[in-house]
């Protein structure tokens, strides 16, 4: 799902195991066109897999909880298209260019406002430099934020987000995240309201 909305050179992300799946599947996948049609291979196979395994009995869950499932799979999908969509769908080139063009002029207008407008030259210099300073600021900082998918310095740390949910999901395979504590009550000790003195 990362390949699909990344603007990385290097879109090779870390993933958990590969080596259960098949030979024949893993040459489709990777001879897949492009890494959408890869992300929508991969939801179409665990849907499947989770209806397979219900009907085989190994999944033998209530329809609510099936059906939230479903929804935050597909929920996931598409957000990441939302995502994608960011990356993909250009900012509009004729707004850019009039807006630079609107900077340029509010760069030469504002000095010889200022000037006529301000008695003060110190004053007038300061106003017109903190005021083009912040518009162009602003548009420069809209341009970084505009796709924060690549290997720019301010955008996200894909890789690092990777990493985390890697590790979020080994810690959930561990035996000892999967079974339930027990709890032993007692009577005395539980019910008991525990007040500060």
């Amino acid at each position: 799902a990362l390949q699909s909305s990344s603007t990385l050179e290097d879109d090779h992300f870390a993933t958990l195991d590969i080596y259960g799946i098949d030979m024949e599947s893993l040459q489709y996948l990777a001879e897949t066109r492009t890494a959408k049609q890869r992300m929508e291979v991969l939801i179409q196979w665990t849907q499947r897999l989770v209806v397979e395994s219900m009907s085989t009995g190994i999944l033998p869950l209530p329809a609510p909880v099936i059906t939230r499932f479903f929804q935050e799979l597909s929920r996931g999908a598409v957000n990441m298209v939302q995502a994608r969509n960011m990356t993909e769908i250009p900012f509009p080139l004729p707004y850019a260019q009039l807006l630079t063009v609107m900077l340029c002029i509010h760069s030469i207008a504002t000095p010889i406002l200022a000037g006529i407008m301000m008695r003060d030259a110190i004053g007038a210099g300061c106003f017109t430099f903190l005021s083009v300073l912040a518009f162009w600021g602003t548009n420069y900082i809209a341009a970084e934020i505009e796709s924060p998918f690549g290997d720019d310095p301010n955008d996200l740390p894909l890789d690092r987000l990777q990493h985390d949910m890697n590790s979020s999901l080994w810690t959930l395979l561990e035996k000892k995240a999967q079974e339930v504590p027990t709890f032993r009550f007692d009577k005395d000790r539980h019910r008991r309201w525990m007040t500060r003195s």
